[in-house]
């Protein structure tokens, strides 16, 4: 019988990995639409992404500093 289950605990591990990295994804993304609209306003950036980072040196480079 626990020859049966091996497989079946493997792959709902793994489901469960799946699950929770969709999961944290998608927290992160709606948090940074709660947050991004905020912290614009008052002239902050956030986030590390590429886009983000080239956007911050970019201002950085244009304004001499």
């Amino acid at each position: 019988m626990s020859k049966l289950l091996q497989p079946l605990k493997k792959n709902t591990a793994l489901l469960a990995l799946i699950f929770m990295t969709f999961w944290a994804t998608k927290a992160h993304a709606v948090l940074t639409n709660i947050v991004e609209p905020i912290t614009s306003v008052h002239g902050l950036h956030t986030g590390m992404r590429a886009e983000n980072v080239t956007e911050i040196t970019g201002l950085n480079a244009a304004a001499g500093g």
